[in-house]
């Protein structure tokens, strides 16, 4: 008796844990947040082709972000670890190039991540 009364108090707890607790690792990351963090993965870990197609379409969809002079800075980066220098010249985001007239809102590289 005692040995079913543990059988279906450890059965409940264990049904009660997986149908009503939430999902503690899931996150809801909008579009945007999920281009850079899969592209800042993607960098990170050496595929680069992975990390210029999330730069290059996050800069294309949100020219107006807060990030977009962070996110062409790595985009800049990895083209040039891709040996594309004519297109990373582009994106040096040192006053020269397409973003000579525009200059980055963050300037510590670590606000990129809070």
């Amino acid at each position: 008796m005692k040995r079913k009364l543990v059988s279906y108090t450890f059965l409940s707890a264990l049904i009660w844990g997986i149908l009503f607790v939430p999902d503690i690792h899931s996150t809801n990351l909008t579009q945007e947040e999920q281009l850079i963090r899969v592209g800042i993965g993607a960098f990170n870990d050496g595929f680069y082709d992975i990390a210029e197609k999330q730069f290059s379409k996050f800069l294309k969809d949100y020219p107006n972000h807060l990030k977009y002079y962070d996110i062409s800075y790595l985009l800049g980066k990895t083209l040039l670890l891709k040996g594309k220098y004519r297109e990373a010249k582009s994106y040096r985001g040192d006053g020269e190039g397409e973003m000579h007239s525009k200059r980055s809102p963050c300037t510590n590289r670590g606000e990129l991540f809070p």
